[in-house]
């Protein structure tokens, strides 16, 4: 669990100091913080299986993004769905009927 929220810490600096550094208004959407923006967008990377993204961002949103940040959400992705099956793997296995 604690890779899961490092994994979410790290993408939230990346996200930021993105967003800092290019401006946040050069996706095509406002916002009155860029560490929200970019906590929101770390938390619906590292778990996609919730679908966050679709419903808090534009459509184009991503595709406005650069590929350093676009490469970073797709590790973040990965990585957090391989991370997420740990503990179901766990559960699974203390709770299994004999």
């Amino acid at each position: 669990m604690r890779l899961i929220v490092i994994l979410f810490l790290i993408g939230t600096v990346l996200s930021a100091g993105y967003f800092g550094a290019v401006g946040f208004a050069a996706t095509g959407q406002t916002v009155e913080n860029e560490w929200v923006a970019a906590a929101g967008l770390s938390a619906s990377n590292t778990v996609p299986g919730f679908a966050f993204g679709r419903t808090y961002y534009v459509r184009d949103f991503l595709t406005a993004l650069d590929w350093p940040i676009k490469l970073a959400a797709g590790f973040q992705s990965v990585s957090g769905v391989i991370l997420l099956f740990f503990p179901g793997l766990g559960l699974r296995t203390r709770f299994r009927l004999r």
